[in-house]
């Protein structure tokens, strides 16, 4: 009888200490609030490893980051223009940045483009079918599948874990349980903020492609001997007709001044 009763009082005392204890499982960290005051927390399994158990599946949608580069010679650097921006309202686009230079006798216009990814491969073709010869055509297609899945994993299970702490606020009981709770939450909030802000990131790189256009117009070209001789020569024809029209426009004077000197002429030779 004695033997019962001892242990009948150490079943009951471990179950005491297993009900003072209430863990909380989610997706992956456990949280134990305990009656002697402490927040226990496990570090979150890292997504790497639970992709291993979970693999993103083969199924869902890719994501890619698509970009490019283009050149081209034109006739008409204003009728270019006009056609591109049509064509990027078309595609329900828009243009983030513009510029113009001149260099090596050549007038650059340059526009730095977003188009919606999905619209990409319709734009290039009209473009294509516009300009005659591409000088430089570079696209690069980055596929960030694994990373865009990875941030939006991430993002709501930090989000769910937030909602987690706020039941558990709302189960402290003292000012240094509120504390603690309240200073991870802050933290949690911190690395949501960031992880949002790299999540959006993405999402506008995958969502937009950004495709950089440069043409130019040939304004002059160096010229070579054979019209450097051809050009002095009709300088110099320039330089005797501006002289002969320079005399001419001072007849006058010439008229005068021969008039003089023939009088002056006359009355030497009278008094010899």
């Amino acid at each position: 009888m004695k033997k019962n009763f001892i242990l009948f009082t150490a079943v009951f005392f471990l179950f005491q200490c297993d009900s003072s204890e209430s863990d909380i499982e989610v997706l992956g960290k456990s949280i134990g609030y305990k009656t002697a005051n402490t927040l226990e927390m496990v570090d979150e399994i890292p997504i790497t490893e639970r992709s291993k158990t979970n693999p993103i599946n083969s199924s869902i949608e890719k994501k890619f980051i698509k970009n490019g580069r283009l050149r081209f010679e034109t006739d008409d650097l204003i009728e270019t223009k006009g056609f591109l921006k049509e064509l990027i309202k078309e595609s329900n686009g828009y243009i983030s940045s513009e510029n113009q230079s001149q260099s090596g006798g050549r007038n650059y216009n340059a526009l730095t483009v977003r188009i919606p990814t999905k619209n990409f491969d319709s734009f290039m073709n009209k473009l294509s079918g516009k300009v005659e010869k591409f000088e430089t055509k570079n696209i690069t297609v980055e596929d960030v599948t694994a990373r865009f899945y990875d941030l939006k994993t991430r993002l709501k299970t930090k989000k769910e874990l937030e909602k987690k702490y706020m039941q558990i606020l709302q189960k402290a009981k003292t000012v240094k349980e509120i504390l603690e709770v309240e200073r991870e939450i802050n933290k949690l909030r911190e690395e949501i903020e960031s992880t949002e802000g790299r999540f959006k990131y993405l999402s506008n790189q995958v969502s937009f492609s950004t495709l950089t256009i440069q043409f130019y117009k040939q304004v002059g070209s160096e010229p070579n001997f054979g019209s450097k001789i051809i050009d002095s020569l009709e300088d110099g024809i320039k330089y005797i007709s501006s002289f002969f029209l320079g005399i001419l426009s001072i007849w006058p004077f010439i008229l005068i001044f021969g008039m003089i000197a023939l009088f002056l002429s006359r009355l030497k030779k009278n008094r010899k």
